[in-house]
This record gives C-alpha cells, sequence and structure tokens, in this order.
C-alpha cells in the first residue's frame, strides 16, 4: 500500500487511479495522519445493496419510466408559471 498526502493526489489524481484500476491501494494522508484508503472497487455496495432488500429495507425500482407510462397533464387554465413568479418577485 501506498502512502499520498491529499496534495499529492489532488495533483495527480488521474495517475493515481490508473494505478488503482491496475490494482494499487493509497493510504490517504491529511498532515501525516491517516484519514482514508483508496482502493479498487470491490462490488460492496451491490452486496450491501441487495442485503438491504432482503432485509425489507429498501425497495428496488421497477425499471426505467418509459414516458408512455406517465400520465397526461394537467391542463391549468390561467397565466404561465413564469408570469406568476416574475409577479411575486416583483412584491418582494
Amino acid at each position: 500500500m501506498k502512502k499520498t498526502n491529499i496534495s499529492y493526489l489532488k495533483a495527480n489524481l488521474s495517475a493515481c487511479m490508473q494505478q488503482v484500476k491496475e490494482g494499487e491501494e493509497y493510504l490517504v494522508l491529511d498532515r501525516k495522519k491517516p484519514v482514508g484508503i483508496l482502493k479498487p472497487y470491490s462490488g460492496g455496495l451491490d452486496q450491501e445493496r441487495d442485503q438491504r432488500i432482503t432485509d425489507g429495507i429498501i425497495r428496488p425500482g421497477k425499471g426505467p419510466v418509459q414516458v408512455k407510462d406517465l400520465p397526461p397533464p394537467v391542463k391549468v387554465s390561467g397565466p404561465p408559471l413564469s408570469v406568476l413568479l416574475d409577479e411575486e418577485r416583483e412584491e418582494r
């Protein structure tokens, strides 16, 4: 595991990220104190999400919403919203 300061990481993020993609890990330091670890993604978020679904904490979506699945637009009479907002702003 390599050690790097935040300032170096900011200046060389692309190069560091390329090394992370290749399997390298970085211990990120702020004034010589460890603040985090930069390491390759291992799919942990998907496992955590799946567990939350199993536990009933979250419900997965039903897929992308298609425009044809949306209700028709509501017809509203009166001035456009932009006019009403302009009037309200003038009153301030």
